[in-house]
């Protein structure tokens, strides 16, 4: 709480990049001087398999809409029963 200080916190470098949202490594080599009751246990090399997922982009899988050249290249149709 605001009144009575927080014990810190102590957890490995791979839990901290999971609990923060996957950052980088330069990231979480600043957590413990930027922020208070953080300690960092572990290596500080770490391997994350779910980081790749995490900032990927979504790709659209349609392929381009081809630009016509001449009126009446292509018709749509629409079948109501």
């Amino acid at each position: 709480t605001s009144w009575t200080g927080r014990k810190p916190s102590s957890a490995t470098t791979l839990l901290w990049h999971g609990r923060l949202g996957h950052p980088g490594a330069a990231a979480l080599a600043n957590l413990p001087e930027s922020s208070t009751g953080v300690v960092l246990r572990g290596p500080a090399a770490y391997e994350c398999p779910d980081s790749g997922m995490a900032k990927a982009r979504r790709q659209t899988r349609r392929t381009p809409r081809e630009i016509t050249q001449n009126v009446g290249e292509v018709i749509a149709i629409d079948f109501l029963d």
